[in-house]
């Protein structure tokens, strides 16, 4: 059985304190995409192994506050074979089309100077991407 706890940073304390010196097999640093994404990996490979209880500690610098406006985030359309495998990729398509998330046809960036460089999903063999609603990307990784 694994047990994923994901604490957040305004009530870190008081939560650590309750598990009376809990100790975990792997703590995560920040439940972002990556943390979510490594937190929930690290969970189907703890299942397939032959174990019986491994717990995984994400902190999260998020507030419980659900009002805070958190800036969004855009995936590539490379991502969807992670998401995939992660056991979310449906659950954001979905919310895209539902409008919770917004689908990304392309991007323009400039690293390193002021020259502006476009990338069209039209060349991508994974097609469009996603312009992330993130609080709500991180509670589809939290229920995960």
């Amino acid at each position: 059985m694994i047990i994923a706890q994901w604490i957040f940073l305004d009530n870190l304390r008081d939560s650590l304190h309750n598990e009376h010196q809990a100790t975990f097999d792997v703590v995560i640093i920040g439940g972002g995409i990556a943390g979510s994404c490594t937190a929930i990996r690290l969970a189907q490979l703890f299942n397939s192994a032959a174990s019986t209880w491994r717990k995984i500690l994400v902190i999260h610098e998020r507030t419980t506050n659900t009002g805070t406006f958190k800036v969004g985030e855009s995936l590539p359309g490379e991502a969807k074979p992670i998401l995939s495998s992660l056991g979310v990729f449906e659950a954001v398509d979905n919310d895209a089309i539902q409008g919770k998330h917004n689908y990304c046809y392309g991007n323009s960036s400039a690293w390193g100077s002021d020259e502006l460089h476009d990338m069209s999903t039209i060349i991508n063999a994974y097609g469009e991407g996603f312009h992330l609603n993130r609080f709500l990307f991180d509670e589809t990784c939290y229920y995960q």
